[in-house]
Parts: C-alpha cells; structure tokens; sequence
C-alpha cells in the first residue's frame, strides 16, 4: 500500500520539514541543463561524513560545511 511513498514517516507532524528522503542533498550541478562532469566533480571534491539529521535519518554531509 505504502509502496513508492519512501518520505512518508511518523516522524513530526508528517509535513514537509519532517520529511525523510533519500538522495545526496546537494546541488547536483551548477549548470543542470549542461552535460558535464560537473555532478561528479563536486561529489569527489569533498569529504564527506555520515551524519544523523534532526528526524533521526543517517546522511551524508560535506566535512567543514563545504
């Protein structure tokens, strides 16, 4: 029943600044309409740290707040 609707959680109040997703939470690329390599540019140009948001979910995060 729930299938497709990975944000739906009991966590909070159930609206949008309680959600729960599961992407890399950064801007993919400074130019989106532009085949490059920019999207991996940025993701081996940092450190990245496994984190726990506020809602309790494991990310990853840019180490230094880059």
């Amino acid at each position: 029943e729930q299938m497709g609707l990975g944000w739906k959680s009991s966590y909070g109040t159930g609206t949008v600044e309680f959600a729960i997703t599961t992407s890399i939470e950064v801007v993919c690329t400074n130019t989106p309409t532009k085949c490059d390599n920019s999207f991996l540019e940025i993701l081996y140009g940092y450190e990245w740290e496994l984190t726990k948001s506020p809602a309790g979910a494991w990310q990853y995060t840019a180490k230094d707040g880059a």
